[in-house]
């Protein structure tokens, strides 16, 4: 049985409340990433990415917000 390619590592997905984030979330959690950051707008989409997130076996910390210059700089903090 192969490892998966992305076992243990951890990602931050901006715009993971869309569509095209949202399927790269959920694809690296298939993969095996550990642990996502996911970032988005909206809150009740942003959620349930992070609820098939966790059903894949990532740890998932989403945080909605509206990006903006300085927001993301601050927020790879919380991946420790």
């Amino acid at each position: 049985v192969m490892a998966a390619p992305l076992a243990g590592a951890t990602a931050m997905v901006v715009g993971a409340s869309g569509g095209i984030g949202g399927a790269i979330a959920r694809t690296l959690a298939g993969a095996g990433a550990a642990r996502l950051m996911l970032v988005g707008r909206d809150a009740v989409r942003l959620a349930q990415v992070a609820l098939e997130v966790t059903r894949a076996g990532a740890v998932a910390d989403a945080e909605a917000v509206e990006l903006r210059a300085g927001v993301l700089p601050r927020l790879p903090d919380r991946l420790d």
